[in-house]
């Protein structure tokens, strides 16, 4: 990526930027860091999310070990110096380990942005930022924890009325009970399966799409393994129960099914191998 750089400036300075935020907040981040101290530097974007203003992404994985996201980042940023390393803290998101490697891999270049943007570093020269910073979370956290529905509020909603911890009671014994030893559902033998491929459709008043399908399948069968097609008429009224013959099996519904509910009725009728489902409304290409 082609960058311009201003006269004085390294040409391998950059400004690395770890976005531990939502999606929403990375494009103004960025942005942000790109104005950072009036230097027009390439900026160099940690992230989960690919951003949509112009920086050199690289990926953050959040199930992968820390080591390998750090070998990433070290690789991408591996012929530059790091001018600035921002780091955006957004409150109740998981990426500490994002941030924490921020922090590892220039610890005197750190500067923390919050949600709103506002920036301080971490420095003795940014104490007074940090305790202000220090005490806006705190005023947030005692907000948040005591609006109506927050858990402080909730807490002490439930400590004035007992029975509201009856649920929440039986929820946690129910996750400490040991599983329950049970057999088999079915405790007869399946039935041997016969190699070759059985054609499922559910078809609910689509007579007329079964009679264009069915011709197709019929053509093609022998030379594609067709042993068997169940049409399951899932509630029509439309005479479907009418087109079957020796290669196809009507299963009839009277009580309409989901779409779920006919097509393992379907399934469970198969005795074949293999079993392809079509819907009714579907054209069959040559082989």
């Amino acid at each position: 990526m082609d960058w311009t750089m201003p006269t004085g400036a390294a040409s391998s300075e950059i400004k690395l930027a770890f976005a531990s935020c939502t999606r929403d907040l990375i494009d103004q981040f960025v942005e942000e860091v790109q104005r950072m101290a009036g230097l027009d530097l390439p900026v160099f974007l940690v992230s989960e999310f690919k951003p949509e203003t112009p920086c050199h992404w690289i990926p953050w994985h959040p199930f992968e070990q820390f080591d390998i996201n750090m070998a990433r980042i070290r690789w991408h940023i591996r012929d530059h110096a790091i001018r600035f390393s921002c780091i955006l803290v957004q409150p109740r998101q998981p990426y500490w380990d994002m941030r924490w490697a921020g922090i590892r891999i220039a610890p005197t270049k750190v500067f923390f942005f919050n949600e709103n943007y506002g920036h301080f570093p971490m420095h003795p020269r940014g104490l007074p930022q940090m305790l202000r910073h220090g005490l806006w979370r705190t005023r947030n956290f005692i907000v948040y924890q005591t609006r109506i529905e927050g858990p402080l509020f909730t807490y002490w909603w439930r400590v004035k009325n007992l029975s509201s911890f009856e649920r929440p009671l039986y929820a946690w014994l129910a996750g400490r009970r040991k599983a329950l030893k049970t057999g088999p559902l079915r405790s007869e033998l399946a039935p041997a399966l016969e190699p070759g491929i059985t054609v499922v459709i559910p078809s609910r008043q689509g007579r007329e799409l079964l009679e264009a399908l069915l011709p197709q399948i019929r053509a093609q069968a022998a030379g594609a393994a067709v042993r068997r097609v169940i049409v399951v008429d899932n509630g029509s009224s439309d005479g479907t129960s009418e087109l079957g013959d020796g290669l196809v099996e009507v299963i009839e519904e009277r009580l309409p099914m989901s779409f779920a509910d006919a097509v393992n009725a379907g399934i469970r009728a198969a005795r074949t191998t293999h079993v392809c489902l079509l819907n009714n409304d579907m054209v069959l290409e040559g082989g």
